[in-house]
């Protein structure tokens, strides 16, 4: 009887499958936005049931979107023409697979397949509460307030998710590769940005108007800030992180060192053709403060520290 249950919803599953394929096919040809345009809220569905059914595999889906995210909102209106639908629904595309993620964290956590400790439960609570304080106390329009909210909400629930699925070194360590060698094709475009100039992709999504960033940095300034595939120049600097990991990376581990030498001089070089100064002390504030962070002791008193300086500043 399980036996023939379970052959059912493998079925349905599969017909599931070959409808969307089918729907796919049909809103890309007919879809007058462009193919890819036409393919956002496929793809957002079809990350999203993965978060939902399998969250650690959510987890590297979600920091594949978040990577790449801004450079696909291009592609679309390069393609598919100037809507502000379409790039409404790309960065919607995030929240999604996010929401998704805490529900099949949730469900899994109500039939006891994973389980969390009680800093863990503490963690999710304070994101939900942090969440309605902003909502209900920032002075700000509705959408406004409902966007902030819903992103730190959102993301704060992935301390206690993200540590619930990784929890060996191993799994720390495979997450970390997959999102720093992501971010490596994002980020050394920025070189080329640097040496010949932009592509007609970023002019055409600067002078459509749908982003007043992108429109700001690259018609505000004399000699426009490389970014790569991210969103604005800001955003590039997340790339130093990376930097970072793949320096540490090459000195830790012998297997594949020359690859990673590779990876981490590629990334440092983002640092320095993205013109900011700061960007360039960043992969050493992370390899010190992940040095600080090896003990109790000295996390409880960076903790301090910082959370001094904030209230004094």
């Amino acid at each position: 009887m399980a036996l023939e249950s379970k052959s059912i919803l493998q079925g349905l599953i599969i017909a599931g499958i070959l409808l969307l394929g089918v729907v796919m096919a049909v809103s890309v040809t007919t879809d007058t936005a462009g193919g890819l345009a036409a393919m956002v809220p496929l793809i957002t569905v079809l990350l999203a049931l993965l978060a939902w059914a399998r969250p650690k595999a959510g987890l590297y889906g979600l920091a594949a979107l978040v990577i790449w995210v801004d450079e696909f909102k291009r592609l679309a209106v390069y393609f598919g023409g100037a809507q502000t639908t379409t790039v409404i629904q790309i960065l919607a595309m995030p929240f999604v697979v996010l929401a998704a993620l805490n529900a099949g964290f949730l469900l899994n956590l109500m039939f006891q397949k994973v389980k969390i400790d009680r800093a863990g439960i503490i963690l999710y609570l304070l994101g939900a509460m942090i969440g309605f304080a902003i909502f209900f106390k920032m002075d700000a329009e509705l959408t406004a307030r409902g966007q902030r909210a819903a992103n730190i909400a959102g993301y704060m629930t992935l301390i206690p998710i993200t540590y619930t699925y990784l929890k060996t070194f191993d799994d720390w360590r495979r997450f970390f590769s997959f999102q720093c060698l992501l971010a490596v094709p994002a980020a050394v475009w920025s070189i080329k940005q640097y040496y010949f100039g932009f592509d007609s992709i970023e002019w055409v999504y600067a002078q459509s108007g749908l982003s007043r960033v992108h429109y700001s940095q690259m018609f505000g300034f004399e000699h426009p800030r490389t970014f790569g595939f991210f969103g604005s120049a800001s955003a590039l600097s997340c790339t130093a992180i990376y930097c970072a990991y793949a320096w540490w990376h090459v000195f830790h581990f012998r297997a594949k060192r020359l690859f990673w030498l590779v990876v981490a001089g590629l990334l440092f070089w983002v640092t320095v053709v993205s013109t900011q100064r700061m960007t360039l002390m960043y992969p050493l504030i992370v390899l010190l403060f992940a040095h600080a962070f090896r003990t109790l002791t000295r996390t409880v008193a960076i903790y301090l520290l910082t959370s001094g300086i904030f209230i004094v500043g």
